[in-house]
């Protein structure tokens, strides 16, 4: 009889008391054996290895059930075979019986192989069902690598990289073989951005490229050679996902055309006989159509249309003979690209939805699954290969993080606020300077969070879950703290006491209302709303009230000035620059040089605006721009300018202290094996 395998059976412990080993290696470790030898263990002996809910592809063990499988025997080899001697039998064997006994024992030996190789064909059949999902790096190389397209035998893998500069501005397109470890280069232009295609007959290279001086789509061989130019494009004003798409007889190539006469990018088929092209989509005014992606069988285009008024990329389905494109699905946060199952059934989605980051299985009903969900790190780009057993993906992690700086020494290195493990955004001090608080993702979920000045006792206040929760505002009296809440079709502000409890609405009634702040008094909300289809700044009283609209020509992330006589703002969410309103209604442009996206780049003080010049140099700086002189004086020199993603500037209400962003960014290639 053997021992059942309970966790901490004889110690006496609870499985929640007792210590766990969390991976392959540390239940290798404690076994004394090596990590393949106890995956074989578990595979084939029954080794008690449990799987992590949280994490697929990650195990625990218990030691105590570790114990109690060893005892009962199944890691024992086989004794040594007893030593044999000659011997002579004593009595006439009779032929009739040991034929009947050949017989009999051939049945059994019979019986034994088909039962061993059946055992072994559905025991390993559904070890492979029961396989998690799992990424193993096909590089090992700094910076940022994109964009990953297999060659049509699927030996080899063309991408974009930036020869480990990290800076996200110069990147050219390289080669490398599954396996290898060296990358080949093909192209000699440094770009914002390329987007390779491996042709359909592998003996060349499409690709995109974002650049000043040359932007278009061009050919290079896969053994490298020089470039033939295809098509010239605009350079687009802001990143997109300019991607490329062969049909399968690779006589087109599905493009973004960034010089459309409606002035939005909209996806385009060029003849490779011919070099001439046609647009497919149209999109609709504010909105943009990118990364194309053709169906196994030529037929029908996946895209994505980018949407400014929410900020997100649906997915569409268009015929590629052309026509009205129907929505398949839309995220409720990043779409980071699209690739076709090889059967042509569905569409595999890197990105945000429902609440969940990862890849997605997108059916063509729309029904939808999470096949791998991830948390800090971002897929983005999916291709898989031609053969359908292998999926490459671009893995991108963004650690964003607060720094602090006195002002009144500036050549004391700037410290650490929050870590950028664990995310942060939107820092604003307390009024009495003794307090931060900020959006942070350190639980899992971007919630509003609360720290001391010097980044010490974080404390969360928020617990929406997957809803975003932050853009926090503190009141003038430091006893409140106003906030937003986003989701896919809507976002809401919300109220809670810096000391924590109960989170109260205080503005509803609109599809989206969001980026609130106070009054200098502390009696009303200001916050923008799309109620009217377009960005506007709102205000109402703190205790409730109708809401009285306060910009005409587009308002976003309004903020007053400290004596309540003006009120500053951004344009829009994409839109330039930082604007103004006085008491009598006048809405004055104050500074142009902020880029678009950028409306949280700046702070309010007294006497004037610090704001984020991306365009200082000799590199970019934090800026101060005086009310009284209307000039621009340097603040802060800083090492690059924060990447999408890092937003948020506050200083201290003495104006010693000064907050800003960082983002460390990593791009990794991997292939997911696995993917049911």
């Amino acid at each position: 009889m053997t021992e059942q395998a309970t966790p901490s059976a004889d110690r006496g412990l609870s499985a929640a008391d007792e210590r766990r080993l969390e991976s392959w290696k540390e239940i290798a470790a404690y076994l004394k054996r090596d990590v393949r030898t106890v995956q074989r263990w578990e595979r084939r002996g029954g080794l008690p290895v449990h799987r992590q809910e949280e994490n697929l592809g990650g195990v625990y063990a218990y030691p105590s059930e570790l114990d109690v499988w060893r005892r009962n025997g199944h890691s024992r080899v086989e004794g040594r075979r007893p030593e044999t001697t000659n011997w002579t039998p004593r009595y006439r064997l009779n032929k009739r019986l040991v034929r009947t006994a050949l017989i009999s024992l051939a049945m059994v030996v019979f019986a034994g192989i088909v039962g061993f190789y059946s055992y072994r064909y559905f025991h390993r059949r559904s070890w492979k069902l029961e396989q998690t999902p799992t990424m193993v790096p096909f590089m090992n190389l700094p910076g940022w690598a994109i964009v990953p397209t297999f060659s049509p035998d699927g030996k080899g893998v063309a991408f974009g990289w930036d020869s480990g500069r990290g800076d996200l501005t110069n990147f050219d397109i390289y080669v490398m073989g599954v396996g290898f470890t060296e990358p080949r280069r093909l192209t000699f232009h440094p770009s914002r951005s390329v987007w390779p295609r491996w042709s359909p007959d592998g003996r060349t290279i499409a690709f995109a490229r974002e650049s000043e001086s040359e932007s278009g789509i061009f050919l290079v061989s896969s053994n490298g050679g020089p470039e033939q130019k295809l098509l010239s494009l605009d350079y687009p004003t802001q990143p997109g996902f300019l991607d490329l798409s062969w049909t399968p007889d690779g006589k087109h190539l599905a493009f973004v055309e960034t010089s459309s006469p409606a002035g939005t990018n909209r996806i385009a088929l060029l003849s490779l006989d011919t070099l001439q092209h046609h647009a497919i989509t149209q999109p609709p005014s504010g909105q943009s159509d990118e990364n194309p992606e053709v169906s196994p069988d030529g037929k029908t285009l996946a895209f994505l249309r980018f949407d400014s008024t929410i900020d997100y990329r649906a997915v569409f389905l268009v015929p590629i003979s052309g026509g009205e494109p129907t929505e398949l699905v839309t995220p409720d946060g990043p779409a980071r690209g699209v690739a076709w199952f090889p059967d042509g059934q569905a569409i595999l989605l890197a990105g945000h939805l429902r609440g969940a980051e990862g890849l997605w299985k997108i059916s063509l009903d729309g029904q939808n699954k999470l096949l791998y969900p991830t948390l800090r790190m971002k897929p983005g780009f999916p291709a898989f290969s031609a053969q359908g057993d292998r999926l490459v993906v671009s893995l991108s992690s963004y650690d964003e993080s607060v720094w602090r700086v006195d002002l009144t020494k500036k050549d004391l290195p700037a410290s650490l606020i929050s870590s950028p493990a664990s995310g942060a955004e939107f820092p604003q001090y307390s009024p009495d300077g003794q307090r931060i608080v900020f959006q942070s993702e350190r639980s899992g979920n971007w919630e509003t969070w609360l720290c001391d000045r010097d980044g010490s006792n974080p404390v969360q206040l928020t617990s929406f879950g997957g809803s975003p929760a932050g853009y926090p505002r503190w009141s003038p009296d430091g006893r409140q703290i106003i906030f937003d809440v986003r989701r896919e079709h809507d976002s809401e502000i919300y109220v809670v006491s810096s000391d924590g409890g109960l989170v109260r609405h205080v503005v509803t009634g609109s599809e989206r209302d969001e980026a609130p702040s106070w009054s200098h008094d502390g009696q009303s909300i200001y916050y923008a709303s799309k109620r009217g289809g377009v960005w506007q700044i709102w205000k109402k009283l703190a205790e409730g009230g109708r809401a009285v609209q306060v910009t005409k020509g587009g308002g976003y992330a309004p903020v007053e000035s400290l004596d309540g006589k003006t009120l500053y703002y951004a344009k829009g969410p994409d839109s330039p620059g930082i604007w103004k309103i006085d008491e009598r209604g006048n809405e004055q442009p104050v500074i142009d040089i902020l880029p678009p996206g950028r409306w949280a780049d700046w702070a309010v003080s007294q006497d004037g605006l610090y704001f984020i010049d991306p365009l200082a140099e000799p590199r970019p700086a934090i800026q101060f721009f005086s009310f009284a002189t209307r000039t621009i004086t340097p603040v802060l020199p800083l090492d690059a300018y924060p990447q999408e993603g890092a937003q948020g500037l506050a200083v201290s209400p003495d104006r010693r202290w000064l907050l800003y962003p960082k983002i460390k960014v990593q791009g990794d290639i991997v292939f997911v094996q696995n993917l049911h």
